[in-house]
């Protein structure tokens, strides 16, 4: 019995490099080709945004792509935004992209906050757009973004002011390579597998880990998912193993 575990393809410097996927389709396995899991996106800031918020946070912001929405921080570089809660929207992401649709991330700088709620807090006559800092708890960082991808006239309306505070889009270019990404998705086909992470064609060899087709939601969950797969597999190797004697 074999258990190969040799990785995805994000970390080369490492041999996680992914060569192995000839090996496996010159024996007539399936696989799909790697792409990027756990990284960053590619967004093509504003000169303002590049000048004066490189390496700021987005705390407590939620990303809603199509129907779901993502709770946890970013922080902005100089290629577009990192960060947990940017990790959890990539499968959506590269959906998208990959089917040449138009890839938009909507930002909630209030999530906890209703639109009611907040507008109620601005609407007086006394107010004006020069109040929303103080008056909504909101930083330069987050102001300017509204700023750049809002119109003049749409800013100084509160109503729909407070629209783009809770549903501010900003279009995605691409996601940032693989050789940065924590993780990869790719490999081993699952339909190739048997329930116990044998290769059907070859049950005398099993494959788990970043060699399988799985996307992991954070490199936490990648890492327990990796071990579980191989104790599941050393088990089954166990099993058969002692049948056979």
């Amino acid at each position: 019995y074999y258990i190969f575990a040799l990785g995805g393809a994000s970390w080369s410097t490492t041999g996680s490099d992914g060569a192995w996927l000839n090996a496996f389709n010159r024996i007539g396995v399936k696989t799909k080709s790697f792409q990027p899991s756990n990284c960053g996106i590619n967004i093509t800031w504003p000169k303002h945004i590049k000048e004066f918020h490189l390496g700021k946070p987005l705390k407590n912001i939620s990303i809603t792509i199509e129907n779901k929405t993502f709770i946890g921080e970013a922080v902005i570089t100089d290629y577009g935004l990192e960060g947990n809660v940017i990790y959890k929207t990539i499968p959506l992401l590269r959906k998208l992209l990959t089917k040449d649709k138009n890839a938009i991330i909507k930002i909630d700088f209030k999530p906890f906050n209703s639109k009611e709620q907040l507008l109620k807090k601005i609407l007086d006559k006394r107010y004006t757009s020069k109040d929303y800092s103080n008056l909504l708890n909101i930083n330069k960082l987050e102001l300017s973004l509204i700023k750049e991808y809002t119109t003049k006239d749409n800013y100084i309306n509160k109503k729909l002011f407070i629209l783009s505070l809770k549903s501010l889009q900003i279009p995605v270019k691409s996601l940032r390579p693989i050789e940065e990404a924590i993780s990869t998705v790719g490999g081993i086909a699952t339909n190739e597998l048997n329930n116990d992470f044998s290769l059907k064609k070859f049950p005398n060899i099993y494959t788990i880990g970043e060699m399988v087709d799985w996307d992991a939601p954070t490199g936490g969950f990648l890492l327990q998912g990796c071990f579980s797969m191989g104790y599941y597999a050393a088990k089954s190797i166990i099993r058969k193993a002692s049948f056979s004697n």
